[in-house]
């Protein structure tokens, strides 16, 4: 087989950090690959295992196998691998594994109705921040019957003093939004040399969801008048 990508379309470009994908390993065939810490024999079945793709330009494939074992892909130069869209196929050679190997991804995007919640909000109004103060205290007299003058002293009624402030306040507002969901499927093949018998296949899915915002209603907040 050529050692060149047959088909390498739509890729997504690389991150900055190593893309962890759980799955499952479905040995169809007995196979030997080439271990970090010596030969790795994997007899038909299916083994719980994690994908790994890094930046360094390779793939690790971590088994779940009694004990931990990892068997390590190289990526030619100028490969790039495919981490939301694409595919390739590489030759044994290329990987330095016994076996050809092809890698799959694609990615399904899938959106909710709109929903409606309400949350909390703030924003900076001026109010009227209002106290009571007392009224002063005025003397009132009179003459009784008897044509004495009595006096007293009285408060006046207590007066209202409001002032403009600036403040902030807390209130409620509706939200429409939607739940938007991205699952990323990834397989990884390994493919007989000689006849291109498949042997063994890597399935593992990625699940991303966010809260898309649709529109922000008014925030509603309470009344002018403050009275601490």
């Amino acid at each position: 087989m050529k050692s060149k990508i047959m088909s390498l379309v739509l890729l997504f470009a690389l991150g900055a950090c190593v893309k962890k994908v759980p799955g499952t390993l479905e040995v169809t065939e007995t196979v030997s690959l080439r271990g970090k810490d010596g030969l790795v024999n994997l007899q038909p079945g299916t083994y719980f295992s994690t994908l790994k793709l890094k930046k360094s330009k390779k793939v690790t494939l971590e088994l779940q196998n009694g004990k931990k074992q990892k068997v390590i892909f190289t990526v030619p130069k100028g490969t790039t691998i495919p981490r939301s869209y694409g595919e390739m196929r590489l030759t044994s050679a290329e990987v330095g594994q016994p076996y050809d190997v092809t890698a799959k991804v694609q990615t399904l995007s899938s959106s909710s109705e709109i929903r409606h919640t309400t949350e909390t909000c703030s924003r900076s109004v001026v109010r009227d921040v209002c106290t009571f103060r007392p009224g002063p205290i005025r003397t009132q007299c009179h003459v009784d019957r008897y044509g004495r003058r009595i006096c007293r002293e009285v408060r006046a009624p207590s007066v209202r003093v409001c002032n403009p402030v600036s403040r902030i306040v807390y209130g409620t507002r509706n939200v429409a939004y939607r739940i938007t969901g991205r699952t990323t499927e990834f397989t990884f093949t390994l493919f007989d040399e000689a006849s291109q018998a498949p042997l063994a296949n890597f399935k593992g899915t990625e699940f991303n969801s966010n809260r898309d915002i649709v529109s922000y209603g008014v925030c509603r907040v309470g009344p002018s008048v403050i009275f601490p």
